[in-house]
């Protein structure tokens, strides 16, 4: 239960069928755009030591001179000059950038958006954080790495990790990761579940991706490296409920984590830009940051003890149709996933055999 546009400029962020997501990786137009991007950005670095030949053949192409038509035609001087100012390896990586950026884009933490009226008084789904409705999917972006097969193999081989994963393609670039898996409200928001999933791997998690509206732009099927399509129907209705007022209010930093606790070569970097903060905001900048926090963990709390009440109202032995009733769900996809996790957690076992088999089995009591 996620979300997609299939033009970023002016569709509608609308849910994504396991059709509608097949039909995109598939277009021949998304593959050509990927292709393209990857070979303009080869030639790019190979004219860096042999020269215009190296580009040429782009720079001829009947598609980069439409784009660079239409960019000598822009409206403000002050623009056409500094495009006319622009090198042609320089106009090319501009292509290649909007060849990325009309790609169709999947907004893998929302199931849905909010539909507004337009200046005519029509609905319209726009991709914003106001409007958004969260699922529990995080997306997890490691880009410019000389090989992300190998943080695939560091990934493939992490049982743990694995079977939170859902998703894993190799970006339109060829230098980047993107990793789908499901969140654990016990280790705070979209962003503390993606420091810690990163940190598992050796990376960083890129702060300029805690945003839950971020787009991620299609793969081709073949740099797809993983899939299970449970993706399309997962909803976790606790982390949706736990989380997604605070993101339509914009608090999007992480709760319980930094982003400076690990990067690639080991080492810690962001003290100073926290420092720097402190120190032109002070006490403001530390009020604000307690106030949002106090607001997301006292909704946290609020809503785990609901969880576990949920769960000691469970007879010792219940059916999927129990879960439902106890946990006030109203959909099959969040039994899936409550069931999921109590089983992860070693709350509850499935009966195998007697009487009961196909039933679940309470193995403890839970407080908070």
């Amino acid at each position: 239960m996620f979300t997609f546009q299939e033009n970023t400029h002016f569709s509608q962020a609308l849910p994504c069928t396991r059709e509608a997501f097949w039909e995109q990786v598939r277009k021949q137009a998304t593959v050509w755009r990927i292709n393209a991007r990857r070979a303009i950005m080869t030639a790019v670095e190979a004219s860096e030591t042999e020269g215009t030949a190296a580009i040429q053949r782009w720079l001829s192409s009947s598609d980069f001179q439409k784009f660079d038509l239409k960019k000598q035609n822009m409206k403000k001087k002050t623009t056409r000059e500094a495009w006319a100012n622009k090198t042609d390896a320089e106009k090319l990586k501009a292509y290649a950038q909007e060849l990325k950026e009309n790609l169709p884009a999947f907004i893998f933490s929302c199931r849905e958006f909010d539909a507004t009226p337009t200046e005519k008084g029509q609905p319209f789904c726009h991709r914003r954080l106001k409007d958004c409705h969260l699922n529990g999917l995080v997306m997890l972006d490691i880009d410019h790495v000389e090989n992300p097969m190998q943080i695939w193999w560091q990934l493939r081989d992490n049982a743990e990790l694995m079977t939170r994963t859902k998703l894993v393609y190799i970006t339109s670039s060829g230098n980047g990761l993107r990793i789908i898996f499901t969140a654990d409200s016990s280790l705070g928001n979209l962003a503390d579940n993606q420091i810690v999933f990163a940190n598992a791997l050796g990376q960083k998690a890129d702060k300029s991706c805690i945003d839950a509206t971020r787009n991620s732009f299609a793969p081709k099927e073949e740099d797809i490296l993983f899939i299970d399509e449970t993706i399309f129907d997962y909803y976790d209705e606790d982390f949706d409920k736990m989380y997604t007022d605070a993101y339509r209010h914009e608090k999007t930093q992480p709760i319980n984590h930094r982003f400076d606790t690990l990067c690639r070569d080991g080492s810690s970097q962001g003290s100073t830009e926290i420092a720097t903060q402190q120190h032109f905001f002070g006490v403001i900048a530390e009020k604000y940051f307690d106030d949002m926090n106090s607001d997301v963990q006292f909704t946290g709390k609020r809503h785990q003890q609901r969880s576990v009440d949920g769960y000691n109202r469970l007879p010792d032995v219940f059916t999927r149709e129990d879960v439902m009733k106890c946990f006030n769900y109203d959909n099959d996809s969040s039994v899936n996933t409550k069931i999921s996790r109590m089983m992860n957690s070693h709350q509850i076992k499935k009966i195998e055999n007697g009487v009961d088999k196909g039933k679940y089995q309470k193995l403890k009591k839970l407080s908070i």
